[in-house]
């Protein structure tokens, strides 16, 4: 569930292009429809992309 959350609304995008309103409007999604603790799931991931060059590397190592 992760991987279809966060690829689907972010993408495979270079995180210099991932702006902080796209993070804030992915986890409103997911806490609207109910996930909390996934949303804090994602939240914790997106924070480590300032760490890799792009989101699939992150979600490798998380998954």
């Amino acid at each position: 569930m992760l991987y279809v959350d966060v690829v689907a609304n972010i993408g495979c995008k270079p995180a210099a292009d991932i702006t902080r309103k796209g993070v804030v409007d992915l986890i409103w999604s997911v806490i609207d429809r109910g996930a909390n603790v996934q949303a804090g799931t994602i939240l914790k991931v997106v924070a480590g992309l300032r760490y890799s060059p792009n989101l699939k590397n992150v979600l490798r190592l998380t998954l």
